[in-house]
């Protein structure tokens, strides 16, 4: 499992087919040693006070890392930056500040919730153009909440993931249509047997735009539902990863009863509407 050491804080990403040299590497890196590092990097010292970096994820490959860092407790997405895991491993051991750094400002952030976030993830995480999911808690009260404390519905949290993504790739309007396809925003504080406010249907935006466009989304969608759409369109404010055994479930535990009968199941359909829209896409308006 690729691990962070953030601010003396273990946070695992569960990449675990990158075991062995990265982990060891990455397990050096802390806060501490990318500020003083990054500080004297003209990709994050545009100011004369260098600002905090944190560490935010890994991609999808496990060849990048992202980093970001906060105003007033929000993310700011044109400062979300990306290093190659070599060109960082060069900087570090080495102190060459010339190695080759991508800054990715047009990256951008999406954070839904479509009930147990094991499925959330598993299935998102297929769509071309999404760089990472994580699961996490958002749209409550209770600071660093606990899965078991989110469970108990008292946290006032959904189960949620955050996505990176590359909108030259993917639109969030695509992301929504998948937003979607890939549960029932019919139930209240339900999916299939999972039952709790912890599994509401949920779309935090990060700005007007994606307010805007959850809201035409959601019109859009009510054609495909019997019952009326009860999904919320709230205001993000803040999200809390989940802990390290939650983050890429699907994947590191494919025999676990929940991922063979719930999630496998769901991911087939779900990339079988993919093909579809695919096939449609493929075909001229005209022919339609």
């Amino acid at each position: 499992m690729i691990s962070f050491s953030v601010s003396g804080n273990e946070v695992d990403w569960g990449f675990s087919e990158f075991e062995g040299g990265w982990t060891l590497f990455l397990r050096r890196l802390s806060e501490m040693q990318m500020t003083a590092k990054l500080s004297k990097n003209p990709l994050f010292s545009k100011r004369k006070k260098p600002a905090l970096w944190s560490i935010y994820g890994v991609d999808k490959t496990g060849s990048s890392i992202y980093f970001w860092r906060k105003r007033n407790q929000f993310l700011i997405m044109e400062h979300l930056c990306r290093i190659t895991v070599a060109a960082l491993a060069l900087q570090l051991l080495t102190g060459c500040l010339d190695a080759k750094e991508e800054a990715v400002s047009d990256l951008r952030l999406a954070t839904l919730g479509t009930g147990c976030f094991w499925c959330t993830e598993a299935l998102l995480e297929t769509l071309d153009g999404v760089k990472s999911v994580t699961s996490g808690y958002s749209g409550g009260h209770k600071e660093n909440p606990t899965y078991h404390e989110v469970c108990s519905e008292t946290t006032g949290h959904a189960e949620v993931v955050q996505i990176v993504f590359d909108p030259k790739t993917i639109s969030y309007e695509e992301i929504l249509f998948y937003f979607w396809q890939s549960h029932d925003p019919t139930t209240l504080n339900r999916q299939g047997n999972d039952i709790g406010t912890q599994y509401r249907s949920i779309i935090l935006c990060h700005d007007d735009k994606q307010k805007a466009a959850a809201e035409k989304s959601k019109a859009a969608a009510a054609d495909s539902f019997a019952d009326p759409i009860v999904t919320e369109i709230v205001p993000f404010e803040k999200f809390y990863p989940a802990e390290k055994e939650h983050q890429d479930f699907f994947r590191n535990n494919p025999a676990h009863s929940y991922c063979y009968f719930v999630i496998r199941p769901k991911l087939q359909k779900f990339n079988k509407a993919k093909e579809e829209r695919t096939k449609r896409q493929s075909i001229p308006s005209n022919d339609r």
